[in-house]
């Protein structure tokens, strides 16, 4: 009988999860990645292009020899699956735990949706330290955790919280490749001369204040718009830092402090790390609570965790993630593919020129590209700036305008925003039909005659 529960809520899950990701609709993050993973001719371009994202390899070959084996339509559901029923099987597997709970675990709005639906390097990563935890007596433990640097920055942090927990191992030999992935994953991601980082750390105050915000809503993770915070949720940080205190033996609690701590460093000094960046943290909690008995506090708030996930869920069915198909459809019936575009702000309109296949000319730019390289200012937040260039570039010749912000003009396409609040606008600026293509920023394939297609 209980082999029977545990096929059947097995069962539910993987329906559920895959029936999400095959549901899902791209958005620009995940858009540039497969277009990096795949449009770059060679392995040392893919390179290139890397240190302008700031992100380790691993996640980006996997989406190459994906693309490779089933073509660049279908490598980020692919990828995500793949990524999300792994997870599935080795969260089910902590049989110390009752079936209910690790369910619930599954069902958590951060890993049903955030890393297991949205197909980025989370879903990569947590998939690994879940793993991690799952073989933390095992051999295989010291190849896993040599991965999680080669994933993402904050995950190469995880992976020495987990070191930290085994300091008693660490000048064993076994700890060399995960040092070796460690050298490797900084080396990949040495910025550039000209780099220009997306976000900029503003003034002390509001970065600390963003910060407290983003991670006291992990209590309380529904998100009505996807990536949406508001300040009051700074007063529930004292409660996520309660619950380690509880649940977690003092050395692991340390150590979840500390990668707390190293969050807010981050967001002050380098880059300010976004709700959907945060939300590692209560990856990072599960998957230590699972090696050991919950507490009664902390097996309420996993119920409540699944109760937002299921929330999330159904947000999800019942709109798109994200409008780019229907405005790349209307693109296509109107016949304006062949004509010169322009999209701002930078790579917010990216993911509908990714559904077309198209490259266009970012704003402050003077080539096109299918993908965004950040190597230049972002114009598009100083409006005199942006009006200027946008009369300069209508001197050049006509073109059509997609972007997520309204302008002080008459947009000739709407597209109403999906769960990520990002609207489409198409504006016209003199006669497109005479105007010029901008030549390409660099060398690419065409994401949809690209490696699946070079055999």
């Amino acid at each position: 009988m209980k082999l029977k529960e545990d096929w059947l809520a097995c069962s539910f899950i993987v329906v559920l999860q895959l029936s999400l990701i095959w549901s899902h609709v791209a958005w620009q993050d995940e858009w540039q990645a497969l277009q990096i993973a795949a449009s770059s001719p060679t392995l040392a371009s893919l390179a290139e292009h890397l240190r302008y994202e700031g992100h380790p390899p691993l996640w980006y070959i996997f989406l190459r020899v994906i693309a490779f084996a089933v073509g660049s339509d279908l490598a980020l559901k692919i990828a995500a699956s793949l990524c999300a029923l792994i997870t599935i099987f080795i969260v089910f597997s902590f049989t110390n735990h009752p079936l209910w709970l690790r369910l619930c675990v599954l069902l958590s709005e951060p890993i049903l949706f955030e890393f297991n639906t949205i197909s980025r390097g989370g879903s990569l990563g947590i998939m690994i330290i879940f793993a991690v935890v799952r073989f933390w007596n095992n051999r295989a433990f010291w190849v896993l955790i040599g991965l999680l640097p080669l994933t993402d920055f904050l995950f190469g942090v995880v992976s020495i919280v987990f070191l930290s927990i085994r300091w008693r191992e660490i000048f064993h030999w076994r700890i060399v490749p995960w040092f070796i992935s460690g050298v490797v994953a900084a080396i990949s991601v040495i910025p550039p001369s000209d780099i220009v980082p997306a976000l900029h750390p503003s003034s002390l105050y509001w970065d600390v204040l963003g910060w407290a915000a983003r991670t006291g809503q992990l209590i309380f993770p529904f998100q009505p718009r996807w990536n949406a915070f508001y300040s009051i949720n700074a007063y529930l940080l004292p409660i996520l830092l309660l619950l380690p205190y509880y649940q977690l033996p003092l050395f692991e609690r340390l150590s979840f402090y500390v990668f707390l701590f190293i969050t807010l460093l981050f967001s002050i000094l380098i880059y300010p790390l976004l709700l959907r960046h945060l939300m590692i943290i209560l990856v990072l909690f599960l998957a230590l609570t699972l090696r050991r008995e919950m507490t009664t506090l902390v097996r309420v708030w996993i119920v409540g965790l699944a109760c937002l996930g299921v929330a999330t869920a159904t947000l999800n069915f019942l709109l798109p993630f994200d409008s780019a198909p229907k405005m790349a459809s209307i693109i296509r019936q109107k016949g304006w593919e062949n004509a010169p575009w322009v999209g701002a702000p930078q790579s917010v309109p990216q993911a509908v020129f990714a559904e077309l296949d198209l490259p266009f000319q970012r704003v402050g730019a003077d080539c096109s590209s299918t993908f965004t390289r950040w190597n230049f200012p972002h114009v598009l937040n100083d409006p005199s700036i942006l009006s200027h260039w946008l009369a300069q570039r209508e001197r050049q010749g006509g073109f059509y305008l997609l972007s997520s912000v309204e302008l002080d003009r008459e947009a000739i396409v709407h597209v109403d925003a999906g769960y990520d609040s990002i609207p489409y606008y198409i504006y016209r600026f003199g006669d497109p039909k005479s105007g010029k293509l901008a030549p390409p920023c660099f060398n690419v394939h065409p994401l949809r005659t690209d490696l699946s297609n070079a055999r």
